[in-house]
């Protein structure tokens, strides 16, 4: 429980952080500013973690295999509690679908047809850091899933956020198991990090979306 708390306070206070310095540099919060902000951060703080382990105890250095992602610490309670936030801040997400479908013309057109732009960030990015310090709390840091499934799902369901989302989901969850299965099996009897296969997974699989998206552009 403890860990828990501590991943959602820090989730929190990451985002807090990067939207002042976002704030700072750009007084309209621009998606840009916010994700190149949020690079720059991502970076730091992994430097500072490789630091730590690098300098701390046998102990500490343990958090290595859950900091690259593991999902054999599970437990029903977790998921129970995982269960109560996807309610919470999944239901606050999909409740603003409409007014993310309007940022697909560009932030400014959507300010033009009455879209709050900066309210609904801020909204959205506090329900899905809530999100993320839940799912970290308990699998630890495991990449390219928020980056590759939706992306996916969107060349089946298409941009409406309405079906984007609920599909995102099961999509993701789908994406996750088969992950968790691979690195289980894989190396038998050793376990694989699961994010080092969600992250070699998911590169190729990007790597197909992008070129994928050039070639319809240039068609």
């Amino acid at each position: 429980a403890g860990t828990m708390v501590m991943a959602i306070i820090f989730a929190f206070l990451s985002l807090i952080i990067i939207l002042t310095l976002s704030y700072k540099m750009d007084f309209s919060l621009s998606t840009n500013t916010i994700i190149l902000i949020g690079v720059i951060y991502s970076m730091f703080v992994s430097s500072v973690l490789s630091l730590i382990t690098t300098f701390a105890s046998d102990r500490v250095k343990q958090i290595t295999f859950w900091l690259m992602g593991s999902l054999s610490g599970s437990s029903y309670e977790n998921a129970l509690v995982l269960f109560i936030a996807l309610v919470i801040f999944g239901v606050i997400i999909l409740f603003h679908a409409r007014e993310l479908n309007a940022f697909a013309i560009g932030e400014e057109n959507a300010r033009h047809i009455g879209v709050n732009v900066k309210r609904v960030k801020f909204i959205v990015m506090i329900a899905v850091s809530g999100l993320i310090g839940v799912c970290v709390s308990i699998g630890g840091t495991i990449g390219f899933v928020g980056l590759v499934v939706p992306h996916m799902v969107r060349m089946l369901t298409g941009p409406n956020h309405k079906r984007l989302i609920p599909t995102s989901l099961f999509g993701g969850a789908i994406f996750l198991m088969f992950a968790d299965l691979i690195a289980r099996i894989l190396l038998n009897p050793l376990e694989l990090p699961i994010g080092v296969v969600t992250s070699f997974i998911g590169a190729i699989l990007f790597i197909y979306i992008f070129y994928s998206s050039r070639r319809k552009s240039h068609a």
